[in-house]
């Protein structure tokens, strides 16, 4: 918790960022995460997510991932979509396989917890770019990101039933 402070007060600091988002990204969360928590852990994940360095963005993404798997209520990620959901979808069309699995996963995870986002906001997302006409490497990336979020989809959605 006292890194997670100094991460807060030095927001400028990327060493400690970085230290404090590994720390985080290799804890594991033994109960749900609630809005004080969460209100907590985002301001730093969205700043890690929009860095250049891959271990960064990598770590945010996995505690993006795990935090909404744990949260309380989804009406508590709510003030945050307007910010998260560009991120991932955004990162979910990125050439390095391992930050567009990160990213998906989150967004399927997204898309079981909040159906009304799913329908109105994912799924649409997901359609227009498997059907992109972007330059030829980004059309290829972006109709395989699309395609993973929406595997991700029907993975989380479908789980128990």
């Amino acid at each position: 918790s006292d890194k997670l402070v100094n991460c807060l007060k030095n927001f400028g600091n990327m060493k400690l960022a970085s230290e404090t988002l590994y720390t985080i990204a290799n804890t594991t969360f033994l109960s749900y995460v609630d809005a004080a928590s969460f209100a907590l852990l985002y301001p730093i994940v969205e700043r890690a997510v929009k860095e250049r360095d891959f271990t960064a963005k990598k770590n945010g993404l996995m505690i993006v991932g795990a935090a909404v798997v744990l949260i309380e209520s989804p009406d508590i990620l709510e003030p945050y979509l307007a910010s998260l959901l560009p991120i991932l979808q955004d990162i979910s069309l990125d050439p390095v396989f391992e930050l567009r699995r990160e990213a998906t996963k989150s967004i399927g995870t997204l898309g079981k917890f909040l159906p009304d986002l799913l329908e109105k906001e994912i799924m649409p997302w997901a359609l227009n770019h498997l059907e992109s006409k972007a330059g030829e490497t980004d059309a290829q990336n972006f109709r395989t990101g699309a395609a993973t979020a929406l595997t991700e989809v029907v993975l989380y959605t479908t789980i128990g039933q």
